[in-house]
């Protein structure tokens, strides 16, 4: 937790006890409120600090499929980085999640193999000003 979580916390239970007071209730049943209330928000906080964030860093759309490049960010440790690969069904607007591929390349290179109809996903096609390209495989 930052410093400025720390503060909106400590403000939001000083105006709970405030309040309190000012609703002539006694100062035992003000502290009994304002500690409970900043128990729950300390435990609020801590979930929402260990939730993750997922981005999406890149998303190309290929004829009847997509692909994009995820990010998922935990609490700690390293990020996720994974290849999604979505096919569009017979109304462009519903996607079918077919593939995922996590990236874990280390020398750069442009093509990521998918499983799903063995297919081949050049990502650095549009470094080079041309529009990047999926490849079927046939055997």
């Amino acid at each position: 937790m930052n410093g400025l979580g720390i503060i909106f916390y400590l403000m939001c239970t000083c105006l709970l006890a405030l309040y309190m007071l000012k609703k002539h209730t006694s100062i035992q049943d003000t502290l009994a409120y304002t500690g409970t209330s900043a128990a729950v928000l300390a435990v609020l906080t801590f979930y929402i600090g260990m939730m993750g964030i997922v981005t999406i860093e890149k998303e190309w759309e290929l004829g009847e499929y997509k692909v994009e490049y995820r990010v998922e960010r935990g609490f700690s440790g390293g990020a996720l980085k994974t290849y999604q690969l979505y096919q569009y069904a017979a109304l462009p607007i519903l996607l079918k999640h077919v593939d995922e591929l996590t990236d874990n390349d280390t020398t750069r290179t442009c093509i990521i193999k998918f499983t799903y109809k063995d297919l081949k996903f050049n990502k650095c096609r549009q470094l080079d000003g041309l529009s990047p390209k999926i490849i079927i495989l046939q055997y």
